[in-house]
């Protein structure tokens, strides 16, 4: 039975000593200068500008969609359909 123990503490320790031990394979990585980490972050900040007006763009075109389509049923020509004025659907008018 003390051998059995024996085993398993020096196995856990050996596994404790092989964790903690320290890499060695680790590179160094290159130098980069000041100005260049100051031109990467401009670049960064414009290709930023130019998605956040891109979606600017977007919300627009769905925002002129949005208004073409409800012009499109609010006045509609054979004034059959109505639109509800808080987006409730269509009720049908008149008789068929």
């Amino acid at each position: 039975m003390n051998k059995k123990y024996f085993i398993l503490t020096a196995f856990l320790a050996g596994l404790l000593f092989t964790v903690i031990t320290p890499v060695h394979g680790v590179e160094t990585a290159p130098r980069i200068s000041d100005r260049e980490i100051i031109e990467s972050l401009a670049d960064l900040k414009a290709g930023q500008a130019a998605i956040h007006q891109r979606f600017e763009n977007i919300d627009q075109r769905f925002n002129d969609q949005n208004k073409a389509f409800n012009e499109r049923f609010t006045t509609c020509p054979s004034g059959r359909f109505s639109a509800h004025p808080h987006g409730q659907g269509f009720s049908r008018v008149g008789k068929d």
